[in-house]
């Protein structure tokens, strides 16, 4: 069973520690969006990739708007035929409702009352953030087919209005790094009604209802980050329950899995199939192979030595990062990413809880691949692993060989490459109550 989560509002200081950017070719005729978030624009027309990623409306027109959420005011929900019968509601214009005609949203003792902002979240949802979820087809069968079973669940209508709320905050820009009263609402009555629906009876048509929240979950999870400079993110932050939270998500929808059973035919999910048998066929590396991998992590895992090959932690991980290497993670390849966290051998996630180096280090890896890819993967991706280098740095100065290793995640994180090596050295021996006492 799924434990219950545990949600917190964070007010803390915001730092004006930057770290420094990589530099990289300009994009001269990138889109306005993208210029404003400071990122390479792929100068696709009519939309870029990075702002359908991103859930932004993409414009080459200088004079226009910052930063457009990608949809048009508060207008007719789509898809309003898969309304459950018993709201009898047509929604054309939400403005026009008045605030007793919103639905009540009833499952055996759960009840939410929808009111107008509620209204206006749920439509962003179907028009913009469903379709940002997961791989493209994943995101178009959350658009097409769960506003149905989200009227009769209420659940899954919490877990939408808290990522809907998250992605709003996202797209305002990167000064809006603290969660919101209205994410950390719905996400409490979300988890607090979904782990007393996983411990009662389930009624078959529950199951659908059940496998949507548990996937909009783990990526709420990954996305829900209170950080504005990575001195506030973990590893740098102090440790709490939270901080690894979006990889025992990952294992807990394997549980869900169980109960919901995606795969039967009649699931509106049961397209997946083929998307998730690859993920598998992925995740199962028998042969060892890191070829993609820069040598020195031979060195630094002890990847020739077989007698430790099968009970060492770190090399399951070792070979997954390998065969990730080489492919760019977007919308079409995520989910040969996502494996990651569900993958892992059981004693590594005690490691990183641990912060021991070597298992930060491959986590680096591959928060260097996922950034820059999708909206709810690019913020904690790039501030915990801009935390983790100044983790290592600051905290294990001597393991001059991880600190080599840390040359791609740092320029991929924005950071710059690494100080001469012979600097970094001498500075080893210098460093003293975790302040470097060199010239950094």
């Amino acid at each position: 069973m799924m434990a219950t989560m545990a949600v917190e509002q964070q007010s803390v200081g915001i730092s004006t520690n930057k770290g420094k950017r990589r530099a990289h070719r300009k994009s001269r005729q990138g889109c306005a969006c993208c210029k404003i978030r400071r990122v390479k624009c792929d100068e696709t027309k009519p939309a870029c990739k990075k702002c359908l990623a991103f859930g932004a409306t993409c414009t080459y027109d200088r004079q226009a708007a910052d930063l457009q959420m990608a949809f048009e005011g508060t207008g007719t929900i789509m898809n309003t035929t898969n309304l459950p019968t018993s709201t009898n509601h047509t929604f054309i214009s939400m403005n026009k409702v008045p605030d007793f005609q919103y639905p009540v949203i009833q499952d055996d003792d759960f009840t939410l009352k929808m009111d107008s902002l509620g209204m206006e979240r749920l439509s962003r949802f179907f028009k913009r953030t469903a379709v940002s979820m997961g791989t493209a087809k994943a995101g178009h069968i959350f658009q097409d087919s769960t506003l149905g079973i989200a009227f009769s669940h209420p659940y899954l209508m919490h877990v939408i209005q808290t990522i809907t709320a998250i992605h709003d905050r996202y797209i305002t820009g990167p000064t809006a790094s603290y969660s919101t009263i209205e994410e950390v609402y719905h996400l409490s009555r979300a988890a607090a009604l979904f782990n007393q629906k996983l411990s009662g009876p389930i009624h078959p048509d529950d199951r659908d209802a059940l496998w949507a929240t548990a996937g909009l979950l783990s990526q709420i999870t990954f996305s829900f980050i209170d950080a504005a400079t990575p001195e506030e993110a973990w590893p740098m932050k102090d440790s709490d329950g939270t901080d690894l939270e979006w990889i025992a998500m990952a294992e807990n929808k394997i549980a869900i899995w169980e109960i919901a059973n995606p795969m039967r035919p009649e699931s509106i999910f049961h397209g997946l199939a083929k998307e998730l048998v690859k993920l598998d066929s992925l995740c199962s590396i028998s042969e060892p192979d890191i070829r993609n991998l820069p040598p020195l992590f031979v060195k630094v895992f002890d990847l020739e030595n077989e007698a430790i090959a099968e009970s060492c932690p770190y090399r399951r991980t070792v070979l997954l990062l390998s065969s990730m290497m080489p492919w760019e993670c977007n919308r079409n390849t995520i989910i040969k990413f996502l494996g990651f966290a569900s993958h892992m051998h059981p004693k590594f996630k005690p490691l990183l809880s641990q912060k021991d180096p070597k298992a930060l280090l491959l986590l680096s890896y591959w928060y260097a691949k996922v950034l820059n890819s999708v909206w709810w993967l690019d913020r904690r991706a790039t501030m915990e692993c801009q935390a983790i280098i100044l983790y290592l740095e600051r905290n294990h100065p001597d393991e001059t060989d991880i600190l080599e290793l840390l040359q791609l995640p740092r320029e991929a994180c924005g950071m710059g490459r690494i100080m001469d090596l012979g600097l970094l050295r001498h500075c080893s021996m210098t460093f003293s109550k975790g302040v470097w006492q060199g010239n950094k």
